[in-house]
């Protein structure tokens, strides 16, 4: 993944912390596996939330995993914890499965979506992509600090036209790539940021 001794990712808007804990686990089981692999090598992991109860069971669940050593859980929104502090970062992958439910598809969602999942983590202005224009705006910033190697992302498969021109208005260079779920919709962007 890395070509480097250092590296870092980021779970912006984390929740329940099942990525950043799952990331920190099999990267922490890999290279502790391997004494060649852990020799100067160094992993840092953060996750972020603006809710902190969000955080209380991100920990909780980090604890239970055995990673909560790892990873640094900070209280703000999107990537803004990071921005407004001193944390050293080094070639960066973020990873976020923000809100991204426009009014239309939340109003249509099916009860076992809208019941077991607070509104504020399904829903988003501006077609379901307020969170994400945010968040590239943030990228942008901090990329001129850092090095971010790539941003995946979670969507909806009705969005992917709009998330291309919005990639393309926050990142010009950039050659996104999609990926379908298992049941073939559009569900995951990468965005590799030269």
């Amino acid at each position: 993944m890395w070509n480097t001794k250092c590296g870092t990712i980021i779970d912006v808007g984390t929740g329940s912390g099942n990525i950043i804990i799952s990331i920190a686990k099999n990267i922490h089981a890999a290279w502790t596996s391997d004494v060649q692999m852990r020799k100067g090598h160094r992993m840092s992991f953060y996750a972020t939330d603006i809710f902190r109860k969000a955080l209380t069971v991100a920990r909780h669940n980090a604890k239970k995993h055995d990673v909560d050593k790892q990873i640094k859980f900070l209280k703000g929104s999107l990537l803004s914890p990071i921005l407004n502090t001193k944390y050293k970062i080094q070639n960066t992958i973020i990873v976020a499965n923000l809100p991204y439910l426009s009014q239309k598809i939340y109003n249509e969602a099916m009860p076992d979506v809208k019941n077991f999942e607070p509104k504020s983590a399904l829903l988003s202005d501006n077609n379901g992509l307020r969170h994400y224009e945010e968040l590239f705006r943030q990228i942008k910033i901090l990329d001129t600090r850092y090095k971010i190697l790539n941003t995946i992302i979670e969507f909806s498969p009705e969005q992917k036209p709009m998330l291309q021109k919005l990639i393309k208005k926050h990142f010009p260079t950039a050659r996104p790539e999609f990926h379908k779920d298992l049941a073939g919709k559009w569900r995951v962007a990468e965005l590799g940021i030269p």
